[in-house]
């Protein structure tokens, strides 16, 4: 079905990345990938905790409020976000061990956890409903997700290439427990 002549995979693609674009989801992205050694892990990782959080929006709906209130969601992940930082802060080493699955898991953990109860699932619920082709949302909205992470990990990868290792640690915990505190106040407000 088409929406004003407009293919419903391509709508979703461009509404879905005009709404993630420059999201805290990218940042995140950016932090993970400039504290690893090997970038896949943190893509593959960040790309799943994306997609796994907007699927439930595009074929449910916005249900998921009924079962865990949105305060809560951004609660927790807000202190995920404080968590990270403050161990970054507190170990020598990476912001998180990035070896093979840990690497993969923390990176869905994280990016996931913040993406519930954001814009983005708001728009891949609107996106759905509007355009009622929920296979070409959800491609579009795949595709969107890759394009925004792939990006986001190479930009955070370069990073660590230019900069000295412990500065990237010590500006990625600050980040992430700015990030952390700005999400709670968010919430509060």
């Amino acid at each position: 079905m088409d929406c004003y002549g407009v293919n419903p995979l391509i709508t979703s693609f461009i509404a879905f990345t005009l709404a993630e674009l420059g999201d805290k989801t990218q940042v995140a992205t950016m932090m993970l990938a400039s504290s690893s050694r090997r970038v896949l892990p943190v893509f593959l990782g960040s790309l799943l905790g994306l997609i796994a959080v907007n699927i439930p929006f595009i074929i449910l709906g916005d249900c998921l409020t009924l079962f865990i209130p949105v305060f809560w969601v951004k609660i927790s992940s807000a202190l995920l976000f404080i968590a990270f930082g403050v161990r970054a802060l507190r170990k020598p080493e990476s912001l998180v061990e990035y070896q093979g699955e840990a690497g993969f898991l923390k990176s869905a953990l994280l990016v996931g956890l913040m993406e519930l109860g954001d814009k983005t699932n708001l728009t891949a619920l609107v996106l759905a409903a509007s355009l009622q082709n929920v296979f070409q949302v959800l491609a579009g909205v795949c595709l969107a997700s890759a394009v925004l992470v792939a990006a986001a990990s190479y930009l955070g990868f370069k990073v660590i290439q230019t900069v000295a290792g412990d500065k990237v640690r010590v500006i990625s915990a600050i980040a992430f427990i700015v990030i952390g505190l700005c999400i709670i106040l968010e919430t509060l407000a």
